[in-house]
């Protein structure tokens, strides 16, 4: 047993002094089975995961604990890769709650996954639900407010939808005014833009004390307020259904100039008019072109809108009277059922 042991030592003691160039061609001939390419693009999904993660309150810290772990393991594989030493490509330590300092710079990267999808109020999706559910005086089943998430031209960003599956949970669809680094950040942006317009009251900082703005009234440039939401919320109008993305149809084109790039955009609604189109000014970014066509667009349907806006109105506030009259037809038909069997209960003891 001894002869056994000690010839097993030598074994061991030999492996471990195996040169560390070796087991680094080995890392390497390891990473050649996969392409850099298909690593980096796990990387953007697994980001995104972690960020979902993070949003999802149902997740367990466990679970989004193994998420981050496993990102971290790949992204120090993909910085070898990249020339990085080992030593320098390696994280700190192993542990969840280092990468809980990472959290802040991450929600509030601006523009970035998560940026804005919470706001002041908290999980803005929740918040709906429960504003929706007080106006409908019922509890609202599940799937009756409809998220659809749509990746954006790179497929790393996403824009989000909310509409109501039943009619009247909603006045119309709303979408994400920005592109999010997730699906779940994308569904709190576009939650977040149905409370803006509908349930302003309700909240605690960017709607106390404030009046809601009229549907032409200019935006602040928030979410659901600047110039393209409002264009999507006046197609809603002219089509007379929810929209999907693509329909209001922006067209860019960039020149080049001494003092650097010039963006001029065109936007049309061709599900509308096919022949109707409008240029905005020109703007020193693609986003502020597309604000500036919008502004035009907006400028040029305004009094037809104006004019649909009171129809919806007018249409939305018969159906609540219908359904106030048959409530109160119902409750007046309750009672004199109550009534009848009574009288004929006394009938029947007399």
């Amino acid at each position: 047993l001894k002869a056994f042991f000690a010839h097993t030592a030598v074994r061991v003691s030999a492996v471990s002094q195996v040169p560390a160039a070796m087991l680094a061609l080995a890392t390497k001939a390891a990473d050649a089975s996969v392409s850099l390419p298909e690593l980096e693009a796990k990387l953007a999904t697994d980001a995104n995961s972690v960020f979902d993660g993070v949003l999802d309150l149902n997740v367990a810290m466990a679970d989004l604990g193994g998420r981050w772990g496993n990102l971290m393991k790949l992204r120090s594989r993909i910085l070898v890769m990249h020339g990085v030493p080992a030593d320098q490509a390696k994280p700190p330590n192993g542990d969840f709650q280092a990468a809980q300092q990472f959290w802040p710079a991450m929600m509030a990267w601006p523009g970035g996954p998560g940026a804005d999808a919470f706001g002041p109020d908290g999980d803005s999706k929740s918040k709906l639900q429960q504003e929706v559910s007080k106006r409908s005086k019922r509890s609202l089943l599940k799937g009756e407010l409809v998220y659809t998430a749509v990746p954006d031209e790179t497929g790393q960003w996403f824009y989000a939808s909310v509409h109501g599956a039943t009619p009247g949970l909603l006045e119309q669809q709303y979408w994400s005014a920005e592109p999010m680094g997730g699906k779940k950040a994308a569904e709190q942006a576009a939650a977040r833009a149905a409370l803006q317009a509908e349930f302003w009251q309700a909240l605690s900082v960017a709607g106390a004390g404030t009046k809601r703005k009229a549907l032409g009234a200019p935006g602040g440039g928030g979410a659901g307020n600047d110039p393209k939401t409002r264009l999507n919320k006046g197609a809603q109008l002219l089509l007379g259904r929810p929209i999907t993305k693509g329909e209001v149809l922006y067209t860019t084109e960039t020149v080049e100039s001494p003092s650097g790039a010039i963006y001029t955009s065109v936007v049309s609604i061709p599900a509308h008019d096919p022949s109707a189109s409008w240029q905005g000014q020109p703007a020193e970014s693609a986003k502020q072109a597309e604000f500036n066509a919008s502004e035009v667009a907006w400028a040029a349907l305004e009094q037809t809108l104006a004019v649909l806006e009171e129809e919806r109105k007018a249409k939305r506030a018969g159906k609540e009277k219908e359904a106030h009259a048959k409530k109160k037809a119902r409750k007046e038909a309750a009672a004199l059922g109550v009534s009848a069997a009574g009288t004929n209960v006394s009938a029947f003891m007399s």
